[in-house]
């Protein structure tokens, strides 16, 4: 046939795929570039902007313009229909993003969370989120031990104990205490470590003795004036015991200074 004038190519030309343009959710089949009489039906292929994905997932956007027209490979979950692991909890703000990952969807539970040093976990608050020591631990003895003052001392033994007052992180001093009968406490208390009598108490009457001083040679309390017979004690040796006592000196009613009342053991 002879063309028109000017009209070769539409006249001898039949127009093929490669020139359409598909509709909307398809895309140029490539294999089909070449035939003739385009149509979508004829030149496309559908997207995966046309799959309707399960609930829990959707197309992403990077795929939307693909061929791949299956559900599993064109779907992708969201995090809406992701279900969270064990010590995390769904993210709302999370809920229309891509993943299926604990990391990607959900938020941290106070038991996910390892507290640090001087702090330990509480499991009471175990699915609290937004986590940090504050939240998620209580304090540990180990940060308390510098205010153990006045009446209380420190208590390194305590450290990895959960407390944060001095009742439960300090030991008690012997200020602290009350002797039980004629008992008092020991000088200095708030030096001394301890709730009992035995560790905070002694005789009244060795407040006396730590006043009276020691005589300085063996002669003992014999050929000491009355002054000083009664501001003097000698010390001993116990030849049972072999140890140190100490005993006052007395005045006695033949007026001369002799032995008097041992010094009690459980004096400071």
């Amino acid at each position: 046939k002879v063309h028109p004038p000017g009209e070769a190519q539409s006249f001898c030309c039949a127009e093929t795929c490669a020139l359409h343009t598909c509709g909307k959710n398809m895309a140029p089949d490539e294999d089909r570039l070449l035939d003739i009489e385009p149509s979508d039906a004829k030149c496309c292929k559908p997207t995966c902007s046309s799959i309707s994905c399960p609930a829990g997932k959707e197309v992403p956007p990077a795929k939307a313009d693909k061929v791949l027209v299956t559900e599993d490979k064109c779907c992708d979950t969201v995090c809406a229909g992701y279900t969270c692991g064990k010590g995390w909890q769904a993210d709302p703000l999370k809920a229309t993003k891509f993943g299926n990952t604990d990391q990607a969807c959900c938020t941290r539970t106070c038991a996910k969370y390892e507290c640090s040093a001087g702090w330990a976990p509480n499991p009471d608050v175990a699915s609290f989120v937004g986590v940090s020591d504050e939240l998620c631990c209580k304090k540990k003895c180990s940060q308390y031990q510098d205010k153990c003052t006045g009446d209380y001392a420190p208590n390194l033994a305590a450290n990895d104990t959960v407390g944060d007052t001095a009742a439960v992180c300090c030991s008690r001093t012997c200020a602290l205490h009350s002797c039980s009968g004629k008992m008092v406490v020991k000088p200095e208390p708030k030096e001394l470590v301890g709730a009992t009598d035995a560790d905070c108490c002694e005789d009244a009457i060795c407040a006396d003795f730590r006043k009276k001083t020691a005589v300085a040679d063996q002669k003992g309390c014999n050929g000491l004036s009355k002054e000083e017979c009664t501001s003097s004690k000698v010390e001993l040796t116990n030849t049972q015991t072999n140890k140190t006592d100490v005993l006052a000196c007395k005045w006695s009613k033949w007026s001369i200074c002799a032995l008097g009342d041992p010094q009690p053991t459980n004096c400071a």
